[in-house]
């Protein structure tokens, strides 16, 4: 929980306004976010949180689909959770939307009561940054409302390459300080 917690603070806190500053990138993410949730249209898009009222992305990162629903739905109340230190910069990022509400938490130990939220969200967090995926997901369940919907993006493997490259990268980048794995990493996206 605390390597999580380091790991993700130093990330986001090299690129604290990432999908915010470019609107190119957001609107990739946008679109990405759209096809995993499997709705076909950007109409459809926007009508599917028309009908919600108690959002919860959980591992909100920057904030960036906090932003994206509260922007889709101004009515809609929604509730961005991380465990890092980017709470403070999704704050920050999502600062101008009224409905937007930012915690530092974590997920394993969700501070909300049961049966409150119509959606719940977790995009690319339950996989790695938990302790336990499946534990992950079972504490976010009582969260939801009676007929509320949970939207889950985890992935066991990528592809035989990808897999490779991480795995060895990974066995390298763990042994850097922070400083160092940000300075590897900058070099690596050059080449």
């Amino acid at each position: 929980e605390a390597q999580v917690r380091e790991s993700f603070s130093a990330k986001w806190s090299q690129i604290p306004t990432f999908g915010f500053d470019r609107p190119q990138i957001r609107s990739f993410y946008d679109d990405w976010f759209r096809r995993k949730l499997g709705i076909s249209s950007r109409e459809a898009f926007e009508a599917y949180f028309m009908g919600k009222k108690l959002v919860l992305d959980a591992g909100t990162g920057l904030g960036t689909k906090v932003e994206t629903v509260c922007h889709l739905n101004p009515s809609a109340q929604v509730i961005g959770i991380d465990i890092s230190e980017s709470a403070h910069q999704a704050h920050i990022n999502t600062r101008q939307y009224g409905n937007a509400h930012i915690v530092q938490g974590d997920l394993m130990r969700p501070p909300f009561r049961e049966g409150m939220f119509d959606l719940i969200v977790s995009d690319g967090v339950l996989h790695h940054n938990t302790r336990n995926t499946q534990e992950a997901f079972l504490a976010l369940i009582p969260l939801l409302a009676e007929g509320g919907e949970i939207a889950i993006h985890v992935y066991r493997r990528m592809g035989v390459i990808r897999e490779f490259c991480d795995d060895f990268l990974r066995a390298y980048t763990s042994q850097l300080s922070v400083e160092e794995c940000w300075r590897f990493s900058q070099v690596m996206t050059r080449i």
